[in-house]
């Protein structure tokens, strides 16, 4: 059988790590249901304004998942002038142990798919992905790592992807991306070659033209066994 797709990507941030809902409408559930009461503007550039500067603010390279996301939720807090200890603590606790239950259910799916496909990320990120993604004991499933602030550019910029296409020694054509995002990972994908696959659940409306769409991460197997049996 002639294999069509050869190699997967995967975005990390609300799709290894979520159920396909980017960090950004999760936190903010998670700040108006510790009563964080703001307009969603203001929520929304706190929020910005802490990812965009988080790499300049921390020094963040060899911490884990639990440690940067508490960085990025003090950032927020402050900007909000609502930050204390109580608080910090239970919007990272929170969020951590949703996203480490996503990665954790996830590895069985990476095994499978790693039998047949070489694995990467493409992920826009802080610099300190590679290190995450080690101590959440994920690393060896993954022949590259691709973090947006090491690359030097960002989804949905087409290097980033080719980027990855090359490590993983595949064209762009027979590589699938897995990612929560249309603008960045479909539409990325698909102006950078690759096979775009969209990972939003049922309860986001939309499409996204041009990809497949998966409510489940376990979904992505059926997927490509079509496409390659094609």
């Amino acid at each position: 059988m002639r294999i069509a797709v050869r190699a997967i990507t995967f975005d990390v941030g609300g799709t290894l790590d979520g159920p396909g809902v980017p960090w950004r409408p999760r936190f903010e559930a998670l700040y108006r249901g510790a009563g964080i009461a703001v307009a969603d503007e203001v929520l929304a550039r706190a929020f910005y304004d802490a990812d965009d500067h988080l790499h300049e603010r921390h020094a963040l390279a060899g911490l884990d998942l639990e440690a940067t996301v508490r960085l990025q939720v003090t950032d927020t807090l402050g900007r909000l002038g609502r930050s204390s200890p109580e608080l910090i603590d239970r919007v990272t606790g929170a969020f951590v142990r949703e996203a480490r239950t996503s990665l954790s259910s996830a590895r069985p799916l990476l095994e499978r798919l790693r039998r047949e496909f070489r694995l990467g990320i493409v992920s826009n990120s802080y610099g300190n992905l590679r290190d995450v993604i080690r101590l959440e004991g994920l690393l060896d499933l993954f022949d590259v790592v691709v973090d947006s602030r090491e690359a030097g550019f960002e989804k949905p910029d087409p290097r980033i992807f080719h980027l990855a296409c090359e490590a993983l020694g595949a064209p762009p054509q027979r590589v699938a991306h897995v990612g929560d995002s249309v603008p960045r990972d479909v539409e990325g994908a698909r102006g950078a070659g690759l096979v775009p696959v969209w990972y939003a659940p049922a309860s986001i409306p939309g499409v996204a033209p041009g990809a497949t769409r998966i409510h489940r991460l376990e979904e992505l197997e059926g997927i490509l066994a079509a496409v390659n049996a094609a």
